[in-house]
């Protein structure tokens, strides 16, 4: 159990780490995916959360190799698989940057820098006071970021009378 000295430190402590290494990010969250059977067009439905300033940790990046054990077993010589490079890194969001209530899931991704992270594990602070996020990218996977536009015009009109 914390005491209201070190919550205050921690408060202090995030806030020091938001302005001096926070980067913009965004978490999204699925709400519903419905393919149209006669078109075959599949309507996307999500949430955007923008995070003004998350606090981006050092990445690992490795190669990794999946291989079907199925085919090891029945013949040695040949492997069925892939190998692809994945990229870790570890996001602490403070809860205030987030709408009350919000709980993270493991099918939620973040958009950091143009690059999807998809959350592998939610670590909670104390008292909820923010989230570290331990979340790995796959190289050349989509974002599916949804972009906000606005437009703002202005159109000034002059007029003059000659003569008379």
């Amino acid at each position: 159990m914390a005491t209201p000295n070190q919550l205050g430190f921690i408060k202090v402590l995030l806030y020091k780490l938001k302005r001096d290494y926070g980067e913009p990010l965004e978490v999204y969250r699925l709400n519903s995916s419905v393919a149209n059977l006669q078109t075959g067009k599949k309507t996307v439905s999500k949430t955007r959360y923008a995070i003004p300033r998350a606090i981006v940790m050092t990445s690992d990046l490795e190669r990794l190799a999946v291989f079907s054990h199925t085919f090891l077993i029945a013949d040695k010589q040949f492997a069925y698989g892939a190998f692809f490079d994945a990229d870790a890194k570890n996001f602490i969001i403070d809860y205030r940057d987030l709408p009350q209530g919000f709980t993270f899931d493991l099918n939620d991704w973040v958009v950091w820098d143009g690059q999807r992270y998809e959350i592998k594990k939610v670590m909670e602070a104390e008292h909820g006071m923010a989230v570290m996020l331990l979340c790995r990218s796959v190289k050349g996977q989509p974002p599916a970021q949804v972009f906000e536009l606005s437009v703002f015009h202005t159109l000034r009109f002059r007029q003059s009378v000659e003569g008379q």
